[in-house]
């Protein structure tokens, strides 16, 4: 498209990471409207305050790109393409994808880049990556300098954690210049509730689920407004900042492909920024290793559960909760006076209310019952009816993804053909996008449909009856010939996906899902 051919554009504007200290938000605006107003086009702006690097943790350029693919903009018009993208390869090739489908152009006041032109997606693409090697070293800045206000003993890591909060004060300094300052402060209330959890763990010997479970029944909401679980009751206990350290750097992060951020690792001490900070200490250093001590403790486990070596290991669930079944190594039978393996729920809903599900001795008979039923139901009527009706959806399957690839090709050449009588001025501006999105939202619609029927399809196995008889052979030869609970385990594991356990009075019944 000819930037004469141009009429309606989108403004876009964001303030980066690099921007802080003057509103550069606002000059932006000013020198991209005078422009657009300069050129006699009609513009709708879109303003977004983020620094996210990831096109998917900015909600108004995702807006935007919506609408540019609708293909209500002849042009986006931007102060530097940096403020679309920071150059990641993703992003990128999502931008590009968009505006050549739409056939926008992306305006800059020096510059028209055209992606559909090679030697001007050429050109983007150096300076995505000249714009991405700037925001890392922003980000590193950034990074260096929340290691040296840690080791200065300053919080620069969001928000603190409970019952401490971040206070902002405006002042003026000696210069007459404004600025803000933040301190860390307790929050007295919480810090009452602070003290109980202390105080329950060390002097009363409290469990962390125990807690957590008294404070719900308190109505004490979490941290998050949420109720308490142990593990959160854990971190509190352990977190260094309560007896007067800032760390930053502990852990090590990667983002999945959501932009999500998740701990991979906990790095080496020696890597860690870390110094004395100036707030309110809640916990002594001895207070914080009897911590570590009662939780190291806590933390051992059997020999025999740490190995897994029980048959059932990560298939049994219970029937009525659906968590995953418990284990005791050795328990006493009164009646006999021998020693059996136990499995029982054992779950406590937050309030501290138990399962209802009844345990079992794991003996021989137990046992027995459970291979039993496998061989059983392996290969009965039910598992052959359900072969038959399998193979029948996957047959309907078939076809219906047939159908719906046949539509779908018929969308996409009807939508060729609104662009081509666009192109050829026949529809307006108006009626060009109104059957536009008509048939983008039928196209997309059917894709989706199409990626989900696929991954059905491969997710479903259907066995024929002489592999299925081959496999209840194998499975019977490898029961009979296991010397370990472990080689049972694995065996379990090539056949089925999931036990579920149910027990009504001194009957036992297991429902299974196989793989």
């Amino acid at each position: 498209m000819d930037i004469k051919g141009i009429s309606t554009i989108a403004i876009y504007l964001r303030k980066s990471r690099g921007d802080e200290g003057e509103d550069v938000l606002s000059k932006h605006r000013e020198r991209l409207i005078g422009y657009a107003q300069s050129k006699g086009w009609k513009y709708e702006t879109f303003e977004e305050v983020a620094s996210g690097e990831r096109l998917s943790s900015r909600p108004i350029i995702q807006k935007l790109l919506d609408l540019v693919e609708q293909g209500l903009f002849h042009g986006v018009l931007v102060v530097d393409y940096d403020r679309l993208s920071r150059g990641g390869t993703k992003d990128f090739g999502e931008i590009v994808e968009v505006f050549q489908y739409a056939n926008t152009l992306i305006i800059t006041p020096e510059r028209v880049y055209d992606v559909n032109d090679s030697n001007d997606r050429t050109m983007l693409g150096i300076q995505g990556i000249i714009s991405n090697a700037e925001y890392e070293k922003i980000k590193m800045r950034l990074v260096g300098g929340k290691k040296d206000g840690a080791k200065q003993g300053k919080w620069t890591n969001g928000k603190p954690p409970f019952p401490y909060e971040y206070e902002r004060e405006i002042i003026t300094d000696e210069e007459g210049r404004v600025k803000v300052r933040g301190k860390v402060i307790v929050n007295q209330d919480k810090n009452e509730i602070y003290k109980a959890i202390k105080q329950r763990y060390l002097v009363d010997k409290k469990g962390t689920q125990e807690i957590a479970i008294w404070l719900n029944n308190q109505g004490i909401p979490s941290p998050n407004g949420t109720v308490w679980h142990n593990n959160a009751i854990k971190r509190l206990l352990v977190h260094e900042f309560h007896f007067g350290k800032v760390i930053y750097g502990k852990n090590k992060w990667k983002k999945d492909r959501d932009g999500k951020k998740k701990i991979v690792s906990t790095r080496d001490e020696s890597e860690w920024s870390m110094g004395e900070g100036e707030h309110e200490q809640l916990k002594t250093e001895e207070e914080h290793e009897d911590i570590l001590r009662r939780l190291s403790q806590n933390n051992k486990i059997p020999k025999r559960s740490r190995q897994g070596a029980y048959p059932t290991t990560g298939l049994m669930f219970c029937a009525k909760c659906g968590h995953m079944m418990k284990y005791s190594v050795g328990r006493l039978e009164a009646k006999t006076g021998k020693a059996y393996d136990y499995t029982k729920c054992g779950h406590l809903n937050p309030y501290g209310a138990k399962c209802t599900q009844q345990g079992v001795k794991m003996d021989e008979s137990f046992y027995e019952g459970l291979y039993t039923l496998i061989l059983n139901k392996f290969i009965d009527d039910s598992r052959l009816d359900d072969i038959q009706s399998k193979k029948r959806e996957q047959n309907q399957g078939k076809a219906l993804f047939k159908r719906k690839k046949t539509e779908l090709e018929e969308s996409e050449k009807a939508l060729s053909n609104i662009m081509e009588a666009f192109e050829n001025g026949i529809y307006t501006m108006s009626q060009f996008a109104e059957r536009k999105k008509v048939r983008d939202e039928a196209i997309n619609k059917l894709r989706r449909e199409l990626i989900e029927m696929e991954k059905e399809n491969q997710s479903s196995k259907t066995y024929s009856i002489d592999v299925l008889k081959q496999k209840a052979k194998e499975f019977k030869k490898g029961w009979e010939n296991s010397v370990s609970s472990n080689e049972k385990n694995l065996l379990l594991k090539s056949i089925i996906k999931r036990i579920d356990y149910d027990r009504e009075g001194d009957n036992i019944s297991f429902n299974l899902t196989w793989m």
